[in-house]
């Protein structure tokens, strides 16, 4: 071609041979679409040799399109168009391709290229302002492979663990970040966040402390840290609360002790008067008591087993017995101690 003087000529054989190539690319297409936009690649030094670069960027648009058809997307018709679509689905595992096209762009003279990185980042922020959780720790992820010293990567992806409130993967992103840059305070208030969701206080504290300390004007660490603070202190006035109604059985006195049953005694019940206990056992008896005293008022015998539960009415008047071999359910009159009506059609007692 640097022969031919006629540039009208020479630019009908370009076209002739582009013609030839985009015949012999749709033949393939038809049976091998995946190996096409590497081959149209690979070819470009044939177009890069030109004085006009316009016929290798022609054959950059012609990859890009099928490397969209692949993935059933739109094709365009400018290159600028094909890259902006791509860089919108692009990820690392079509890196080797990346880099090839990336290759050839500068090789035919453009300046724009496509960052799989940064495209996966950006797609990342824009899924948690979609509040898209999920989708966003998966771009992160793609840009934390390919570069793991992005400490704002690591505090993205944090935020959205803690949106997912996975908060213990949330602090080890924050930890990351702050490896990479232990100067951050806003990712120390965030691990004190996450670090409070899962009830370790004190080291939310600690690390609303120290963003504090880093910087002085981040108000929302404070009040975080008053928040923490004023639910310790609760919490402590509640524990004090429950010790003092705890019982001191040490300090207790024994009033009486009362002795008549041969076997385990299952269930006791104190009169609303305070006047009466009723015992019963699994030696099938149940006991009535005088409380004040500790003597034996009367013994009731159930036909129905061992005693497994007592209750009195509230007016203080019948006493109900519970039995376990015959499910009975027995009504007696408490003051008295005559039976007066027994429920068998109970399929048991809990």
């Amino acid at each position: 071609l640097a022969k031919i003087t006629s540039k009208n000529l020479r630019d009908e054989i370009i076209n002739s041979i582009f013609l030839y190539y985009q015949k012999l690319y749709e033949k393939i297409a038809g049976d091998r679409l995946d190996i096409l936009p590497h081959l149209i690649l690979r070819n470009l030094h044939v177009w890069t040799k030109l004085d006009n670069n316009s016929w290798a960027k022609q054959q950059i648009l012609k990859s890009s399109n099928y490397w969209l058809q692949q993935r059933k997307l739109p094709t365009n018709q400018e290159l600028n168009s094909a890259l902006k679509a791509m860089r919108n689905v692009v990820n690392i595992s079509g890196i080797e391709y990346i880099d090839l096209l990336n290759n050839c762009l500068i090789a035919s003279g453009e300046i724009e290229e496509i960052s799989i990185e940064e495209c996966c980042y950006q797609r990342g922020l824009k899924y948690i302002q979609a509040e898209d959780y999920s989708k966003a720790i998966n771009e992160f992820y793609q840009v934390i492979t390919l570069n793991y010293q992005r400490e704002e990567v690591y505090y993205n992806r944090g935020l959205a663990y803690e949106k997912l409130e996975d908060f213990s993967a949330a602090i080890n992103d924050y930890n990351a970040a702050l490896r990479i840059n232990p100067e951050w305070a806003e990712v120390y208030n965030n691990r004190g966040n996450a670090y409070y969701k899962l009830g370790e206080y004190e080291r939310s504290i600690a690390d609303y402390e120290q963003a504090i300390t880093l910087n002085p004007d981040l108000k929302l660490a404070a009040k975080n840290k008053e928040i923490v603070l004023g639910l310790l202190e609760e919490l402590e006035r509640s524990y004090v609360k429950k010790k003092e109604n705890i019982v001191n059985f040490k300090k207790l006195t024994i009033v009486n002790t009362l002795t008549g049953h041969s076997n385990l005694v299952r269930s006791v019940v104190i009169s609303p008067d305070g006047e009466i206990l009723a015992s019963g056992s699994y030696d099938d008896t149940i006991k009535l008591w005088e409380l004040k005293t500790g003597k034996l008022i009367t013994t009731l015998y159930p036909d129905g087993g061992d005693i497994e539960a007592l209750a009195i009415s509230p007016n203080g008047e019948i006493l109900a017995s519970g039995s376990d071999q015959r499910k009975e359910i027995t009504l007696w009159e408490l003051k008295t101690g005559p039976l007066i009506h027994t429920f068998s059609e109970s399929i048991g007692l809990t």
